[in-house]
C-alpha cells in the first residue's frame, strides 16, 4: 500500500493595475496641512511659481486622496510636473521639454508600482484627473488658475490580485495502486478584486531513504494512468464522487491536471470564493518509479490574476 499525501499550495498572482485605491484630489489654497504641496504660486493669475521647499509663495497646489502620495523628484516612482526656471520667482515649462538649469522641478511620487501620468490639456482636465492649475504656454510661462492650458494628473494604484485557500493541504492516506480517493472541498478565497484563478498540478514524488537509483521516486503527472504515471483530477461539481469519467469541463465534470495553466474561474467577485475538490488516482502498475509503503507528495497551485 502507499502512503499518499497532497499538498495545495498557493502561488499569489502578478501585480496588475486597476482603478486607483483613492483618487487624487488637488486645490489651489493657502492651507496644505492635510495635502501635499507640488508647488507655490505667488498669486492665482499671472504668476510666478516655485518648488514646495524653495519658495514662500502663499498659493499652494495641494493634493491628496492617494496613499503614499509625495513630491520626491529622486523617488523612484516620480513624474515631473513642471520645470521650473529656478526654486523661486520661477517660469516653468510643460515636463516634456527639458530642465531649466539647476532642475528646479515640481514633482508627484508614489509607491512603487502607481503608475502617474502627468498630461496639459486645453480647457479643462479629464473626469478622471485633478487639475493643479494652469500655465500661460508651453514654456517660459506664467502659472495660475484661469489660463486654458490646464495641468492635468492621475494616479492609478497597484493593487495584487490574491487567494488563499482553505484547507491548505489533502492528506489522502493510505492507497493501494490503480485507486481513487477525493478530497474534501476545498475553498479558494480572493482578495479585494475580481480575480481570475488558474490550477495547476505537479509530479508527485519520494524523496526520503535513497531509493529509485537517484533518490527520487517520481510519478509523473498524466491525463491517464500507466505504470509510475498517476492521475490528479479537479472539479468545481463538489457533489461528484471519486473515480469518475475524466472530461473536461471543471464544472459538471472530473478535468485531469496538468503542469500547466487550467482555468479554474474567469473571475471571482472581490472577497469572494470558489469550491472545488481534488481526485487522487495512483499508477495502474508499480515501476522502478515506485517504492511500496513510502509517502509521496506533490503540489497543486491556484494563481491569481486579472479577470
Amino acid at each position: 500500500m502507499i502512503l499518499f499525501l497532497g499538498l495545495v499550495l498557493v502561488k499569489i498572482g502578478d501585480f496588475n493595475f486597476v482603478s486607483a485605491e483613492g483618487t487624487l484630489s488637488c486645490s489651489v489654497t493657502t492651507d496644505c496641512s492635510s495635502g501635499t504641496v507640488i508647488f507655490r504660486m505667488k498669486n492665482t493669475t499671472n504668476s510666478h511659481a516655485g518648488t514646495p521647499t524653495g519658495s514662500s509663495y502663499p498659493n499652494l497646489v495641494c493634493c491628496s486622496g492617494v496613499t503614499g502620495l509625495g513630491n520626491d523628484c529622486n523617488a523612484a516612482n516620480k513624474s515631473v510636473v513642471l520645470r521650473l526656471s529656478g526654486a523661486n520667482n520661477a517660469h516653468v515649462r510643460q515636463n516634456t521639454l527639458g530642465d531649466y538649469a539647476g532642475a528646479n522641478n515640481a514633482c508627484i511620487s508614489a509607491p512603487a508600482g502607481d503608475t502617474i501620468s502627468v498630461a496639459y490639456r486645453s480647457g479643462s482636465c479629464a473626469g478622471d484627473e485633478a487639475t493643479f492649475g494652469s500655465m500661460s504656454g508651453a514654456t517660459n510661462a506664467h502659472v495660475g488658475t484661469t489660463y486654458t492650458t490646464k495641468i492635468c494628473a492621475k494616479i492609478t494604484a497597484a493593487v495584487v490580485y490574491s487567494v488563499s485557500v482553505d484547507p491548505t493541504s489533502v492528506n489522502y492516506g493510505g492507497m493501494a495502486m490503480n485507486t481513487t480517493r477525493a478530497s474534501a472541498i476545498i475553498t479558494a478565497t480572493v482578495g479585494d478584486a475580481a480575480t481570475k484563478l488558474n490550477i495547476i498540478g505537479a509530479d508527485a514524488t519520494y524523496t526520503e531513504g535513497g531509493k529509485c537509483g537517484d533518490g527520487v521516486c517520481t510519478w509523473a503527472l498524466s491525463i491517464a494512468l500507466g505504470q509510475d504515471q498517476y492521475v490528479h483530477a479537479f472539479t468545481k461539481s463538489t457533489g461528484l464522487t471519486t473515480g469518475g469519467t475524466l472530461g473536461s469541463n471543471p464544472s459538471s465534470e472530473w478535468v485531469a491536471l496538468t503542469k500547466t495553466n487550467q482555468l479554474l474561474s474567469a473571475s471571482v467577485t472581490a472577497n469572494g470564493s470558489q469550491n472545488f475538490k481534488l481526485d487522487m488516482r495512483t499508477p495502474s502498475t508499480a515501476g522502478t518509479e515506485t517504492n511500496l509503503g513510502s509517502q509521496y507528495s506533490t503540489d497543486v497551485t491556484i494563481v491569481a490574476s486579472a479577470p
